[in-house]
């Protein structure tokens, strides 16, 4: 299809399918359909440019490799107390939206170039639910922020986790060290990354671990620990925002 023919068709689906802002619901057109969010809605979100403390939640110094006390790298793309953001994981993860994935995506891309990571060579891990959990939901929130990521990136996706234990939600416990005891040994390698399919392996790789929100940071601990002691070369908890 030539650029004209293209042009038209924009117009034509502009005229007989509006889209519409996920946030404030103007309708949309252009490139602002394709992220699902209208351009000021799309400012609206603050991304951070540094890595954060995955302990006291401060900026973490650029030649820091990983944070020492929480043993790992936190990339936070912005804030959950911010309304949109808020507003777009609720939509994704309770109202069964999954185009609010993209837009949540978009902000995990924006604050990988703006740390200026170099993801070559580099893996995508959604944090996974249990399969019964997964079942009753219908999809897995962090999965589909990862699909996006993965096709906007060209980084490979791989689902190395699986959960062993059907948690109670997180969002459900208050106290840091109930979250801690939930998910305590509750990730394991994902069968075909254990040695059972010739040439698969967590060993050496490099690994973003995806999830939406990072709160005490119990489940990416728990989660990072697994990837480790399966020899991942380094992980980096890659989130849409920090509570």
């Amino acid at each position: 299809m030539h650029a004209f023919a293209k042009q038209v068709w924009g117009v034509t689906l502009d005229a007989l399918f509006p889209g519409i802002c996920l946030y404030c619901e103007d309708a949309l057109a252009g490139e602002d359909r394709a992220r699902w969010l209208c351009a000021e809605c799309f400012a609206g979100a603050p991304i951070a440019t540094a890595f954060t403390c995955a302990v006291c939640r401060a900026r973490q110094p650029v030649g820091l490799k990983r944070c020492l006390r929480a043993g790992f790298r936190l990339a936070a793309a912005t804030f959950y107390a911010n309304p949109l953001v808020r507003s777009l994981i609720w939509r994704l993860k309770y109202n069964r939206e999954l185009v609010a994935a993209v837009p949540l995506a978009d902000l995990l891309v924006r604050h990988l170039g703006a740390l200026t990571v170099n993801v070559a060579g580099w893996v995508l891990a959604p944090v996974p639910l249990h399969a019964a959990r997964e079942r009753e939901r219908g999809f897995n929130q962090s999965r589909e922020i990862a699909l996006c990521v993965s096709r906007a990136t060209g980084v490979p996706l791989q689902n190395l986790l699986v959960r062993t234990r059907n948690t109670r939600s997180q969002a459900e416990l208050e106290d840091a060290e109930a979250r801690s005891k939930n998910v305590a040994g509750s990730f394991a390698l994902a069968p075909q990354f254990a040695g059972r399919v010739p040439g698969a392996s967590a060993q050496g790789k490099r690994i973003l671990l995806v999830d939406d929100v990072f709160t005490s940071g119990a489940t990416a601990r728990d989660a990072v620990r697994a990837l480790r002691a399966a020899g991942a070369k380094a992980v980096v908890v890659l989130v849409a925002a920090r509570a």
